[in-house]
């Protein structure tokens, strides 16, 4: 027989309200992963800390066939039928805790005579802390979304306009500072911030005998699907031998900005400064349209369409203002398909309208491209 206490106490636990459980922690935010990924966090300028160096090296070759000169294009100034656009291997890693180290050959450049070209990347980085590293030697620069992005990896034949005239090679020598905030102070996670000390000319040397500076932040905000950044470059560079204005100061601002939304990202990205007083050469050559105080401006905005798993279809509008070469403005919009053929391979046809020819870097001025590409 249950007494009377005992009874009531259990009546009374009967019928009272289950007493409050905390609620289950939150799980983190997923991670930003395939399409999301390729539109906003590609690998842009990463540490080598994640890798460690193989005695293989990961080799990187890429064909092209191209056919229809752009309008105004002398048969020199338009490469057409089939050609080696690049020829790469690379080694890149961490060796302990605290250094890692980055070398790539092309080999592309050495085919056609040009040798000088061989070396594209040869430093040495120290992890100061879990987000801040420093990296010394020859590297690509942390400049804007375009520069930095591997030909393996872009969508686009290749890199907007503005990018061969202000950053040909898309490399130089220095010292760079690279910090994911994030990892050192979480409240500035998905930050990132850049500055580096060049030498800051068209071939690596430094022949003007001053350093470029250089600063970039980008931040990812993955809940929106957005990612923005701006960019900075201020020193000097060589002026023409007639040229006696004594004004050899060179200033290049930038923003670029990234969206995804399901199947569709878009990207933009604008660049203005002085214009380049040189091109890309061995020796100092110079841009026939410069004079001091004069710019360039440059735009590049497009859209990429997840088609399924390996079809993507794009469109690009690429614009240049005050081209170093001719003065002239130049226009151009790009349409292809991207077709991945599995993890190593894939193969892009893309169709061009151009309306003058351009003189830049890994410049383009034929009409029709199709381009394949191997990573191993």
């Amino acid at each position: 027989m249950i007494r009377p206490t005992l009874a009531a106490a259990l009546i009374v636990l009967s019928v009272s309200p289950a007493v409050a459980q905390p609620p289950d922690p939150q799980p983190p935010p997923p991670e930003i992963e395939g399409f999301a990924k390729q539109i906003l966090v590609p690998d842009l300028y990463e540490n080598e800390k994640e890798f460690e160096v193989q005695s293989r090296p990961e080799i990187f070759i890429q064909t092209r066939f191209s056919r229809g000169r752009v309008s105004g294009a002398a048969p020199e100034d338009a490469t057409q039928n089939f050609e080696l656009t690049r020829l790469e291997t690379r080694w890149a890693g961490h060796l302990s805790d605290r250094v890692g180290v980055g070398l790539e050959l092309q080999f592309h450049p050495a085919l056609e005579g040009a040798a000088e070209e061989l070396v594209n990347d040869a430093f040495l980085e120290l992890y100061v802390t879990p987000g801040l590293t420093v990296r010394a030697g020859q590297f690509v620069k942390p400049w804007g979304f375009d520069v930095p992005r591997s030909s393996a990896d872009r969508e686009f034949p290749e890199r907007g306009m503005f990018a061969g005239y202000f950053f040909p090679g898309q490399r130089d020598r220095g010292l760079m500072l690279m910090w994911d905030a994030g990892a050192d102070a979480p409240v500035l996670k998905d930050t990132h911030i850049y500055a580096a000390f060049l030498n800051g000319n068209r071939f690596f040397a430094d022949r003007d005998g001053h350093l470029d500076a250089l600063f970039r932040v980008r931040r990812v905000f993955p809940s929106l699907g957005f990612a923005a950044g701006v960019s900075l470059q201020v020193g000097n560079q060589l002026l023409p031998p007639d040229d006696v204005s004594g004004n050899d100061g060179a200033t290049i601002v930038g923003a670029d900005a990234q969206y995804v939304t399901g199947r569709l990202g878009l990207r933009v990205e604008a660049v203005h400064g002085t214009r380049p007083s040189t091109l890309l050469a061995l020796e100092p050559e110079f841009a026939p349209a410069f004079a001091p105080g004069r710019k360039t401006t440059g735009l590049a905005a497009g859209a990429i369409y997840r088609l399924n798993d390996v079809n993507q279809a794009y469109g690009r509008f690429d614009m240049l203002s005050g081209d170093p070469v001719t003065g002239e403005n130049a226009r151009a919009v790009d349409i292809g398909v991207l077709h991945t053929i599995d993890e190593h391979a894939r193969i892009g046809v893309n169709w061009q309208w151009k309306n003058r020819p351009t003189f830049n870097d890994d410049d383009i001025n034929t009409r029709f491209q199709v381009t394949i590409g191997v990573v191993f």
